[in-house]
């Protein structure tokens, strides 16, 4: 990139060439970030079923555990 930017400012071309860098740049940020939330996306949805579903459980237990309770 350092390289580039002293090329381009010999040849009077800094402006666009600046312009052209922040566009690469910015597409290479939207990859990078559409993997991390396509990873992420099954992962919160694994989590969120775990939690739901071990808090289901703890509420049967719960319930079944009341017909053990001798008056």
């Amino acid at each position: 990139v350092g390289t580039m930017l002293k090329l381009a400012e010999e040849k009077g071309e800094l402006g666009k060439t600046l312009i052209e860098l922040g566009a690469y740049f910015e597409s290479e940020t939207e990859k990078i970030l559409k993997r991390v939330i396509t990873f992420l996306e099954p992962t919160i949805i694994i989590g969120t079923g775990l939690i739901i579903g071990s808090m289901v459980l703890s509420m049967f237990s719960a319930i079944l555990g009341i017909s053990d309770i001798k008056f």
